[in-house]
């Protein structure tokens, strides 16, 4: 029978990766990087998908979603506006810059996705197009 090794927290999951990184690299640094990525939660309907996404203090302008060969993006340019100059930061935690998140979505009218942009809460409404229907060619083997 396979011995499992224990992580240091007693965790004999050690392929766990919901805990990998907290393992091995420090709680700012982890938090640093969640800050910069856009949350979100996917609901599945029975005729559309929906997206809701966590992009606080971001303009509704700052936002792109486009959808190209089945693959929607989602890019936001959140913009550094304090321009006061001879200032001096004691802390600065707000993140600015450029990010973006993909997603593989088959089978989506993206002729009628909605977004509506309230409260720092981008909401996708993705249809799903009718009669999903996979085709699957067979190659031959010469």
């Amino acid at each position: 029978m396979l011995n499992l090794m224990t992580n240091r927290k007693g965790n004999r999951n050690l392929f766990n990766f919901d805990h990998f990184f907290s393992e091995f690299l420090p709680d700012q640094l982890i938090h640093n990087m969640d800050n910069k990525m856009m949350t979100l939660d996917i609901r599945e309907h029975e005729s559309s998908y929906i997206f809701d996404v966590e992009i606080p203090g971001v303009k509704k302008e700052d936002i792109d979603i486009s959808v190209k060969d089945d693959i929607l993006t989602i890019t936001v340019n959140k913009t550094d506006e304090i321009h006061e100059e001879n200032t001096t930061f004691i802390r600065r935690e707000r993140k600015f810059g450029t990010y973006s998140r993909s997603f593989t979505i088959p089978y989506i009218d993206s002729d009628n996705i909605l977004a509506k942009y309230d409260h720092g809460i981008l909401r996708l409404t993705l249809p799903k197009i009718e009669n999903q229907t996979e085709s699957k060619k067979v190659i031959d083997i010469e």
